[in-house]
């Protein structure tokens, strides 16, 4: 039935109980499995050419952490049996929400399965939600997963 998952992933708690969920329905389905890490876009204070901090070891920093997220889930998905694509996004001026979007459309992925916190309340509202985000904008299936307290 799907055999093309996606799955975003900040190397949280929740993103890993949802990549442990992408690697057991790829196997299942004998589905493709491409697992991508959005590098957010710098705060507007630190973005603009006004300011006198060198931001530039700060996103090489960033690169480097999503790569370390990228290569730990090929690494679980590896021992579970199963190969899987990696990529890494930069959002700049973007939010990140629409780029997973875009790149699952962009790729024909036919689900996506993607961590939540579970926010609610205040907390939601000045954090938001990026699992929403995609949820409420695709119109590819998508799968949240909450992680195990």
């Amino acid at each position: 039935m799907f055999q093309r998952i996606l799955l975003p992933t900040d190397g949280s708690k929740s993103a890993n109980q949802a990549l442990k969920t992408a690697i057991k329905f790829s196997l299942e389905q004998k589905a493709v499995l491409r697992v991508i890490h959005v590098l957010e876009d710098l705060p507007w204070q630190f973005s603009t050419s006004q300011t006198a901090i060198d931001i530039m070891p700060l996103l090489a920093s960033w690169k480097k952490s999503g790569e370390a997220i990228l290569k730990q889930a090929s690494s679980k998905a590896q021992k579970a049996g199963l190969s899987i694509e990696t990529l890494q996004i930069e959002a700049i001026g973007e939010s990140p929400a629409k780029l997973i979007h875009e790149e699952a459309k962009a790729w024909k992925a036919d689900l996506i399965i993607t961590g939540t916190h579970g926010r609610h309340g205040i907390e939601r509202v000045f954090l938001g939600s990026i699992a929403e985000g995609i949820a409420r904008t695709s119109n590819i299936p998508v799968l949240l997963i909450r992680k195990n307290d």
